[in-house]
């Protein structure tokens, strides 16, 4: 008969599993004669009553001794001491000497150079700064945005030129004057107000602010000057306000998101090469009193597919509409005088146009396709003058200085022979 010891009876085992489970889940595994099934589903049972029985211990327990404490200890009373406010006066030039190198004189106070890191997040200029200096953050990697003060009444030349990561700045109601190239090469400025006291948007302000989307300008603005806004690649539309008399050249130069643009009548003079390589310029409105188109003011603008040119220009330059590929409809007026060298050339879909019988002078190649640097009229061209009706019929054909219809203008030409042409035809273009 085998001896069964004390640990291995089975209300031992039960009783050690109730009480004081650790030591009865050993005994249930390592003496117990239980099948294998029964001793799992004992040791989960017996676990979570375990388990159970020792959480609400603990939560009883802290909430007896919450009570005791609420009522022994009082709530002790918090006093909270303001700081003391500074009664110092604000010393602009200790502020100034921080990042700044500076000139004070009776009038202004001027920042010359900002001095501060190398890469910042954010510059705060101090209050009391009337003038920001030529090029006083020029390449600096300012990477979210300056803090101009109210008291700023004047923007120098090239004041934060190459800026290139500076994302934001907002430039007080009371600056007057903003000199040329002030933000050129601010390549994340994605939007600025211009304040309504300023009169100009001088020479390259915003060149090469690619990501420049949202602008406004005043009516107080006169002129927009030349290369104000080269490679503003994200413009896509810019309201020109009624009070700008002037445009200068280059002024919207690869532009490429410009859509559309109505120029006020204000504008009497648009300089060459406004618009050139705006290829995706669609919708222009020119402005009733301007008297002549420059140079390749509209090159490249292979969107562009109409134009009415206003009634009082008399002249349109040279190259002005060269490479509009998809340009069909062109208004003269009866007022136009000159049309210049390759003003039309390349203009592949326009298969029809009327000369004024105002016009006295037509320069070389203003029609036609030019390839490898000849002219080749590769597409059946009509052209009205003087009441009659004047069509090319030699599509495809290799021309070799100034043609117009596939007959050369101001040499022999065995095509001429083709064509029963008035004098005052041929007079008209540059030999």
């Amino acid at each position: 008969m085998n001896y069964i010891k004390w640990y291995q009876k089975n209300w031992v085992i039960f009783l050690f599993l109730l009480f004081f489970f650790p030591v009865g889940v050993v005994l249930l595994w390592k003496h117990s004669s239980w099948r294998k099934g029964v001793k799992v589903l004992s040791t989960i049972l017996f676990g979570i009553f375990f388990i159970t029985i020792i959480e609400g211990g603990i939560i009883s327990n802290y909430e007896n001794n919450k009570d005791i404490y609420q009522r022994s200890s009082p709530t002790p009373q918090i006093t909270i001491t303001p700081p003391p406010i500074s009664t110092a006066p604000y010393d602009m030039e200790k502020e100034l000497s921080k990042n700044f190198d500076y000139v004070i004189t009776d009038d202004e106070v001027k920042i010359t150079k900002y001095t501060g890191l190398s890469i910042a997040k954010e510059i705060i200029i101090p209050d009391g700064v009337t003038v920001i200096g030529e090029e006083a953050f020029a390449y600096r990697n300012i990477t979210e945005r300056i803090v101009v003060p109210n008291s700023v009444k004047v923007i120098e030349r090239a004041a934060f030129y190459n800026c290139g990561s500076l994302a934001g700045i907002t430039i007080p109601d009371g600056v007057t004057f903003i000199g040329e190239r002030a933000f050129y090469g601010c390549h994340s400025l994605t939007s600025i107000k211009i304040p309504e006291k300023v009169t100009a948007i001088g020479h390259g302000m915003f060149n090469g602010c690619w990501e420049l989307t949202d602008i406004t300008i005043p009516d107080s603005v006169t002129s927009i000057g030349a290369n104000a806004f080269e490679s503003c690649w994200g413009l896509t539309d810019l309201p020109i306000m009624n009070n700008v008399t002037t445009i200068g050249e280059n002024a919207f130069l690869w532009c490429h998101g410009l859509t559309s643009i109505v120029i006020p009548n204000s504008v009497t003079e648009i300089g060459e090469e406004v618009f050139l390589m705006c290829r995706n310029l669609a919708s222009v409105v020119l402005p009733e009193n301007l008297t002549s188109i420059g140079a390749s003011v509209f090159r490249k603008c292979e969107n562009l597919r109409s134009i009415k040119i206003p009634d009082n220009v008399t002249s349109i330059g040279d190259g002005a509409f060269t490479d509009c590929v998809n340009l069909t409809d062109v208004v003269l007026p009866d007022e136009l005088t000159s049309i210049g060298r390759e003003a039309f050339l390349n203009c592949n879909r326009l298969l029809e146009i009327s000369i004024p019988d105002s016009v006295t002078s037509v320069g070389r190649e203003a029609f036609g396709c030019k390839v490898n640097n000849d002219v080749r009229n590769s597409y059946r061209l009509s052209v009205s003058y003087k009441n009659e009706m004047y069509t090319s019929h030699y599509v495809g054909y290799w021309l070799a200085d100034t043609w117009i219809n596939g007959v050369y203008i101001g040499g022999v030409s065995t095509n001429l022979s083709q064509y029963d042409l008035p004098d005052s035809f041929y007079d008209l273009f540059e030999p």
